[in-house]
């Protein structure tokens, strides 16, 4: 199924990714997403394009992601 085609916010299983990038979410910080910070947004990423920097909603506020502690993330994730 392609990526597009995938509308739910509660996949059950993880995501297998394959390749040498992954793509985040770009916007400037007044582009941030609203909702309910409790759940909607806990866990998002994205690439602050006003700050250029990766940024984790942590359920209650964005935070900046060590580029460091982001690299090891997705490596562990693309199985690199």
């Amino acid at each position: 199924m392609a990526i597009s085609k995938i509308k739910s916010n509660s996949l059950q299983d993880d995501i297998q990714m394959q390749g040498q990038t992954v793509r985040l979410p770009v916007g400037e910080q007044v582009d941030r997403p609203v909702g309910d910070a409790t759940t909607y947004l806990k866990g998002q990423y994205r690439f602050n394009n006003t700050t250029k920097k990766v940024e984790l909603h942590d359920g209650s506020k964005w935070d900046l992601v060590p580029t460091q502690s982001l690299t090891v993330a997705f490596g562990i994730a693309l199985g690199g």
